[in-house]
Parts: C-alpha cells; structure tokens; sequence
C-alpha cells in the first residue's frame, strides 16, 4: 500500500477489484474503535454467490458481530442489535441455500466461546424460528415413535403441528407426514377416535403426499375406524390394497 510508504497509520483502508480477482467484493478494514458497525459499499457484492458460482465447497460463515467476544469473559455489547444481525445472518443462509444451491448444511459460526452467556437466549430465540430446528422436533419426533415412547412422541408431533410455518417454509410439505405420524402413535395408546380425526386430515392434505403416501393414509385410517367399529375399514383396506400396500392385503384376508 502506498501509505506505508509515506508512514501513514489510516483510520480506515478500503480495498476492492484486485483483492477478490475480478468478482465484485471488496474489503473494508479499520481500528476496532471504528469497527463494531457493519458497512456498506459499491463493490459490496454477494459473497455467498460468488462462491457458489465458483463452486467453492462452503461448510461455514462467520460474520463479525456487533460487540467484543473476548476470552474468557461474557460477551461485551448490545445484545438486542446482536440478536437482530444473528437473525439477519440466519435468512441470508436460508437464502443463500434456497437462491444459489449451497449446502442446506452450511452453518453459522459465533467465535464466542462457552462463556458467552448473556447471548445464549437470543440465540435460542433466532434458532427456534428456523425450518431446520422445526424438522428437528419432527425427526426426534419419529425416533421417539420407533423406540415406543409414544407419549413422548405424541408431545412432539403436536408441538409440529401446532406451529404455523409461513409460505415456502418447506415445513409445509411435512405437515401431512405429521399429521400420519400423530394419528399412528394415538392408535398405539389406544386413542382410536382421535386418531380417526388426524388421519383424516393428513389424507385431506394435498401437498407433501411423497412424505406419507395415500396407501399408508388409507391402511391407518382402516386400523382407527375398525378400532371405533366403524364397518366401512374394509372399503379403506381395498383402496390401500389397490395402492400397493401389502400390509393392506394382509388384513383384508386376516379380518374377513
């Protein structure tokens, strides 16, 4: 740089063009007096698709944040605008992810050591509002299911169930799967009539159908309405026959 020369110590040094080798990004440095701000310029371009453009295999970001992260001391700053650019740092990935096809593994990284303790309820607050944490509930949700805790994992799908996921949260498609999930494991604690309900409302749910298909739908919903001595389980069991379940027509011949 020319200020080394002429014994200049800057402020601020900005660099773009040749640092980044002709894509659009550039790069801001300065005391951390006048650092703990984000910045904005002409050369600000998407970092995350550059490097998807140039297939750069990205595991993880770590944005600077807002505040000091010294060791072995609680975080220092303001913890409200923390907690709005970790949220902001949140949709940029889910962003990125969904726009330029990074991986939906790509993580968000906090060099903030275990003793940052004030901004752990913000981050908690910021991860419950993510897709991933909500698919989660719902694959802890079926383990529970397949190691018999039923109860348990009653209180999971529910908990799915109840949240209301805004339009293109791919959440969306798994509601249907929850719902077949929440009317199986209340067949297996012997509530029948509930189960009845759900089951009918995961058949009357059109998207998401390849996480829990009409064949499955119509044996479950056969085993609730047999169950609360509803005669028309057999017409049920032939459409999921039909359907190719074998399960299906291993009942129709088991319950004649």
């Amino acid at each position: 740089f020319a200020m080394e020369g002429y014994g200049v110590a800057a402020d601020i040094t900005t660099m773009a063009k040749g640092l980044a080798g002709g894509l659009p990004l550039a790069a801001l440095t300065g005391k951390a007096s006048l650092m703990d701000a984000s910045h904005a310029g002409g050369l600000g371009g998407n970092v995350l698709a550059a490097l998807a453009d140039e297939k750069v295999p990205v595991q993880t970001i770590a944005p600077k944040f807002t505040g000091r992260f010294n060791k072995g001391v609680d975080y220092v700053g303001d913890v409200v605008q923390f907690e709005k650019e970790f949220n902001d740092d949140l949709a940029v990935i889910a962003h990125a992810v969904a726009a330029y096809g990074l991986p939906e593994t790509l993580k968000l990284s906090v060099h903030s050591g275990s003793d940052k303790f004030s901004i752990y309820p913000a981050i908690k607050r910021a991860i419950a509002l993510q897709p991933i944490y909500w698919l989660a509930r719902l694959k802890r949700g079926e383990c529970l299911f397949h190691a018999k805790k039923f109860a348990e994992a009653i209180k999971e799908f529910r908990l799915f169930l109840q949240r209301n996921f805004p339009a293109g949260d791919p959440n969306l498609l798994r509601r249907r799967r929850a719902l077949m999930l929440l009317g199986k494991a209340l067949l297996e604690v012997n509530e029948p009539k509930e189960a009845l309900q759900i089951i009918d409302q995961a058949l009357a749910t059109e998207t998401g159908a390849e996480w829990a298909p009409d064949n499955e739908a119509f044996l479950q919903r056969a085993r609730a309405k047999r169950a609360t001595g509803v005669a028309e389980y057999a017409a049920d069991l032939e459409t999921a026959a039909k359907l190719g379940s074998p399960e299906a027509a291993r009942l129709l011949e088991e319950w004649r």
